[in-house]
Protein backbone atom coordinates (compact mmCIF):
# COMPACT_ATOMS: atom_id res chain seq x y z
CA UNK A 1 0.00 0.00 0.00
CA UNK A 2 1.43 3.59 -1.12
CA UNK A 3 0.75 5.62 1.86
CA UNK A 4 0.64 9.72 1.46
CA UNK A 5 3.33 12.27 2.04
CA UNK A 6 3.34 13.46 5.73
CA UNK A 7 1.37 16.66 5.63
CA UNK A 8 -0.56 17.40 8.58
CA UNK A 9 2.42 18.06 11.30
CA UNK A 10 6.14 17.03 11.74
CA UNK A 11 5.59 15.08 14.89
CA UNK A 12 2.97 12.94 17.10
CA UNK A 13 2.57 15.44 20.29
CA UNK A 14 0.95 17.68 17.76
CA UNK A 15 -1.27 15.04 15.99
CA UNK A 16 -2.58 13.87 19.52
CA UNK A 17 -3.40 17.55 20.25
CA UNK A 18 -5.84 16.84 17.00
CA UNK A 19 -7.64 14.17 18.43
CA UNK A 20 -8.30 15.21 22.05
CA UNK A 21 -11.37 13.68 23.70
CA UNK A 22 -13.10 16.78 24.63
CA UNK A 23 -13.29 17.66 20.82
CA UNK A 24 -15.20 14.28 20.44
CA UNK A 25 -17.43 13.96 23.06
CA UNK A 26 -18.67 17.74 22.99
CA UNK A 27 -22.00 18.08 21.61
CA UNK A 28 -22.65 13.55 21.81
CA UNK A 29 -23.71 13.62 24.99
CA UNK A 30 -27.21 11.21 23.75
CA UNK A 31 -26.31 7.64 23.96
CA UNK A 32 -27.78 6.80 20.57
CA UNK A 33 -25.74 10.16 19.12
CA UNK A 34 -22.00 8.71 19.98
CA UNK A 35 -23.05 5.19 18.74
CA UNK A 36 -24.07 6.43 15.62
CA UNK A 37 -20.99 8.70 15.22
CA UNK A 38 -18.80 6.46 16.37
CA UNK A 39 -19.82 3.51 13.53
CA UNK A 40 -19.27 6.22 10.80
CA UNK A 41 -15.91 7.25 12.27
CA UNK A 42 -15.17 3.39 12.41
CA UNK A 43 -15.92 3.33 8.63
CA UNK A 44 -13.86 6.57 7.66
CA UNK A 45 -10.80 5.20 9.85
CA UNK A 46 -10.68 1.90 7.73
CA UNK A 47 -11.06 3.56 4.09
CA UNK A 48 -8.09 5.82 4.66
CA UNK A 49 -5.16 3.67 6.14
CA UNK A 50 -2.89 5.16 3.00
CA UNK A 51 -3.16 8.32 5.25
CA UNK A 52 -1.45 7.74 8.71
CA UNK A 53 -1.69 10.37 9.63
CA UNK A 54 -5.72 11.06 9.13
CA UNK A 55 -6.16 7.36 10.23
CA UNK A 56 -4.40 8.16 13.41
CA UNK A 57 -6.15 11.09 14.97
CA UNK A 58 -9.57 8.89 13.64
CA UNK A 59 -8.22 6.09 15.67
CA UNK A 60 -7.42 8.13 18.77
CA UNK A 61 -10.62 9.89 18.67
CA UNK A 62 -12.39 6.87 18.01
CA UNK A 63 -10.84 5.35 20.93
CA UNK A 64 -12.04 8.38 23.30
CA UNK A 65 -15.12 8.22 22.44
CA UNK A 66 -15.52 4.43 23.04
CA UNK A 67 -13.87 5.03 26.53
CA UNK A 68 -16.98 7.45 26.87
CA UNK A 69 -19.14 5.25 25.28
CA UNK A 70 -18.45 2.43 28.44
CA UNK A 71 -18.49 4.71 31.13
CA UNK A 72 -21.94 6.41 30.41
CA UNK A 73 -23.54 2.50 29.54
CA UNK A 74 -25.85 0.93 31.29
CA UNK A 75 -25.89 -2.31 29.55
CA UNK A 76 -21.87 -3.04 29.50
CA UNK A 77 -22.53 -6.46 28.07
CA UNK A 78 -24.48 -5.26 25.16
CA UNK A 79 -21.59 -2.71 24.20
CA UNK A 80 -18.88 -5.42 24.46
CA UNK A 81 -20.71 -7.98 22.16
CA UNK A 82 -21.32 -5.03 19.63
CA UNK A 83 -18.23 -3.17 19.80
CA UNK A 84 -15.32 -4.41 22.11
CA UNK A 85 -14.07 -6.42 18.72
CA UNK A 86 -14.38 -3.31 16.63
CA UNK A 87 -12.18 -1.88 19.65
CA UNK A 88 -9.52 -3.57 19.93
CA UNK A 89 -8.82 -3.65 16.49
CA UNK A 90 -8.68 -0.14 16.10
CA UNK A 91 -6.71 0.37 19.25
CA UNK A 92 -4.23 -1.92 17.86
CA UNK A 93 -4.17 -0.27 14.39
CA UNK A 94 -3.52 2.89 16.78
CA UNK A 95 -0.17 1.52 18.03
CA UNK A 96 0.72 -0.15 14.40
CA UNK A 97 0.24 3.39 13.55
CA UNK A 98 2.05 5.25 15.88
CA UNK A 99 4.98 2.99 15.30
CA UNK A 100 5.33 3.36 11.67
CA UNK A 101 4.69 7.75 12.07
CA UNK A 102 7.26 7.90 14.57
CA UNK A 103 9.76 6.29 12.30
CA UNK A 104 8.70 8.75 9.34
CA UNK A 105 9.37 11.52 11.36
CA UNK A 106 12.57 10.73 12.52
CA UNK A 107 13.00 10.42 8.73
CA UNK A 108 11.15 13.24 7.77
CA UNK A 109 13.57 15.32 10.40
CA UNK A 110 16.76 14.12 9.10
CA UNK A 111 15.88 14.55 5.48
CA UNK A 112 15.14 18.64 6.76
CA UNK A 113 18.41 18.58 8.59
CA UNK A 114 20.67 17.35 5.81
CA UNK A 115 24.29 18.85 6.63
CA UNK A 116 26.13 17.10 3.41
CA UNK A 117 24.85 18.71 0.53
CA UNK A 118 26.42 16.26 -1.78
CA UNK A 119 23.67 14.07 -0.71
CA UNK A 120 21.25 15.74 -2.12
CA UNK A 121 20.00 15.24 -5.88
CA UNK A 122 20.96 17.98 -8.04
CA UNK A 123 18.21 20.05 -8.98
CA UNK A 124 17.95 22.51 -11.87
CA UNK A 125 18.94 26.01 -10.53
CA UNK A 126 17.95 29.43 -11.75
CA UNK A 127 20.45 32.34 -11.23
CA UNK A 128 17.61 34.94 -11.51
CA UNK A 129 14.83 33.63 -9.51
CA UNK A 130 15.15 30.70 -6.82
CA UNK A 131 12.09 28.09 -7.49
CA UNK A 132 12.85 26.45 -4.78
CA UNK A 133 9.70 25.84 -1.79
CA UNK A 134 11.53 25.92 1.31
CA UNK A 135 13.24 29.50 0.20
CA UNK A 136 9.61 30.80 -0.79
CA UNK A 137 7.93 29.80 2.38
CA UNK A 138 6.60 33.24 3.73
CA UNK A 139 5.62 31.75 7.56
CA UNK A 140 6.32 29.14 9.74
CA UNK A 141 2.95 27.53 10.28
CA UNK A 142 0.67 26.21 7.80
CA UNK A 143 -1.82 28.15 9.61
CA UNK A 144 -1.92 31.84 10.46
CA UNK A 145 -4.06 34.20 12.14
CA UNK A 146 -4.90 37.67 11.42
CA UNK A 147 -2.30 39.27 12.45
CA UNK A 148 0.06 37.26 10.16
CA UNK A 149 -2.22 37.67 7.21
CA UNK A 150 -2.46 42.03 8.06
CA UNK A 151 1.54 41.86 8.33
CA UNK A 152 1.53 40.16 4.66
CA UNK A 153 -1.09 42.58 3.56
CA UNK A 154 1.87 45.54 4.18
CA UNK A 155 4.77 43.83 2.37
CA UNK A 156 5.67 44.14 -1.29
CA UNK A 157 5.19 39.93 -1.76
CA UNK A 158 3.66 38.51 -4.73
CA UNK A 159 0.82 36.62 -3.20
CA UNK A 160 -2.84 35.47 -4.05
CA UNK A 161 -5.48 35.69 -1.79
CA UNK A 162 -8.21 33.02 -2.16
CA UNK A 163 -11.44 33.82 -0.13
CA UNK A 164 -13.48 31.08 -0.02
CA UNK A 165 -16.18 32.21 1.83
CA UNK A 166 -20.08 33.02 0.06
CA UNK A 167 -19.77 35.54 -2.55
CA UNK A 168 -22.62 38.06 -0.10
CA UNK A 169 -20.42 37.96 2.73
CA UNK A 170 -16.70 38.46 0.31
CA UNK A 171 -18.69 41.70 -1.26
CA UNK A 172 -19.81 42.65 2.23
CA UNK A 173 -16.83 42.27 4.40
CA UNK A 174 -13.98 42.53 1.57
CA UNK A 175 -10.72 43.03 2.57
CA UNK A 176 -8.30 45.74 1.05
CA UNK A 177 -5.64 43.72 -0.96
CA UNK A 178 -3.39 46.93 -2.09
CA UNK A 179 0.13 44.65 -2.37
CA UNK A 180 -1.68 41.52 -3.95
CA UNK A 181 -4.07 39.81 -5.70
CA UNK A 182 -7.43 38.84 -3.89
CA UNK A 183 -9.97 36.32 -5.70
CA UNK A 184 -12.93 34.65 -4.22
CA UNK A 185 -13.79 31.30 -5.07
CA UNK A 186 -17.49 30.41 -3.08
CA UNK A 187 -17.36 27.25 -1.17
CA UNK A 188 -20.19 25.64 -2.62
CA UNK A 189 -18.20 25.38 -6.46
CA UNK A 190 -15.43 23.53 -4.04
CA UNK A 191 -16.56 19.96 -4.45
CA UNK A 192 -14.93 16.42 -4.69
CA UNK A 193 -13.47 14.90 -7.79
CA UNK A 194 -12.24 18.12 -9.52
CA UNK A 195 -8.65 19.36 -10.15
CA UNK A 196 -7.47 22.51 -9.89
CA UNK A 197 -7.81 23.14 -13.83
CA UNK A 198 -11.57 21.81 -14.12
CA UNK A 199 -12.66 24.25 -10.47
CA UNK A 200 -11.06 26.91 -12.93
CA UNK A 201 -13.95 26.26 -15.90
CA UNK A 202 -16.22 27.01 -12.85
CA UNK A 203 -14.99 30.14 -12.44
CA UNK A 204 -15.67 33.61 -14.07
CA UNK A 205 -13.85 34.75 -16.53
CA UNK A 206 -11.94 37.35 -14.79
CA UNK A 207 -11.22 34.86 -11.78
CA UNK A 208 -10.57 32.36 -13.78
CA UNK A 209 -7.99 34.47 -15.48
CA UNK A 210 -6.29 34.39 -12.08
CA UNK A 211 -6.44 31.38 -11.32
CA UNK A 212 -4.71 29.85 -14.10
CA UNK A 213 -1.67 32.12 -13.32
CA UNK A 214 -1.80 30.88 -9.72
CA UNK A 215 2.51 29.31 -10.58
CA UNK A 216 3.24 32.98 -11.08
CA UNK A 217 2.71 33.84 -7.11
CA UNK A 218 5.50 33.12 -4.75
CA UNK A 219 2.58 32.49 -1.39
CA UNK A 220 -1.03 31.48 -1.79
CA UNK A 221 -3.23 32.26 1.36
CA UNK A 222 -6.37 30.65 1.38
CA UNK A 223 -9.24 32.35 3.94
CA UNK A 224 -12.40 31.34 5.15
CA UNK A 225 -13.89 32.60 8.41
CA UNK A 226 -14.50 29.46 10.62
CA UNK A 227 -11.69 26.63 9.69
CA UNK A 228 -9.33 26.17 12.49
CA UNK A 229 -6.61 23.61 13.09
CA UNK A 230 -8.67 21.38 14.77
CA UNK A 231 -11.34 20.97 11.88
CA UNK A 232 -9.12 21.72 8.83
CA UNK A 233 -9.15 17.87 8.24
CA UNK A 234 -11.95 17.40 5.61
CA UNK A 235 -12.77 21.09 5.36
CA UNK A 236 -12.93 22.91 1.90
CA UNK A 237 -9.84 24.89 2.75
CA UNK A 238 -8.01 21.16 3.21
CA UNK A 239 -9.99 20.47 -0.46
CA UNK A 240 -8.81 23.50 -2.25
CA UNK A 241 -5.18 23.12 -1.23
CA UNK A 242 -5.70 19.80 -2.35
CA UNK A 243 -6.40 20.53 -5.78
CA UNK A 244 -3.23 22.95 -5.81
CA UNK A 245 -0.55 20.77 -3.83
CA UNK A 246 -1.69 17.66 -6.55
CA UNK A 247 -1.10 19.93 -9.80
CA UNK A 248 1.91 21.86 -8.31
CA UNK A 249 4.46 20.42 -5.54
CA UNK A 250 5.87 23.56 -5.54
CA UNK A 251 3.15 25.21 -3.37
CA UNK A 252 3.41 22.10 -0.96
CA UNK A 253 3.24 24.61 1.85
CA UNK A 254 0.63 26.13 1.02
CA UNK A 255 -0.86 28.85 4.05
CA UNK A 256 -4.41 28.62 5.32
CA UNK A 257 -5.84 31.54 7.11
CA UNK A 258 -9.28 31.45 9.16
CA UNK A 259 -10.72 34.96 11.32
CA UNK A 260 -9.89 33.64 14.35
CA UNK A 261 -6.14 34.41 16.44
CA UNK A 262 -3.88 31.40 16.69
Amino acid sequence: MKLKELYITNNLTSLESLAQRDKVINGLQKFNRVTNFSNKMLGELMQCQDDQEKCYILCRRYIHLMDHLFKISNDQNYLKVMYLNDYRRVEQLSMDLKDSLQERYKQLILENNIVNPSELSPLPVSKEKDESPTEKRIFQDKFIGPLDLFNLLQKRQNFLLVDIRPNEHHQACRINCKMGTLINIPEEVIVPGLSANTLGLRLNESIQEVWEKRDSFDVIVLLDSDTTAYNYLGSKLERLRSFIVEVSHYYSNIEGCTAEPK
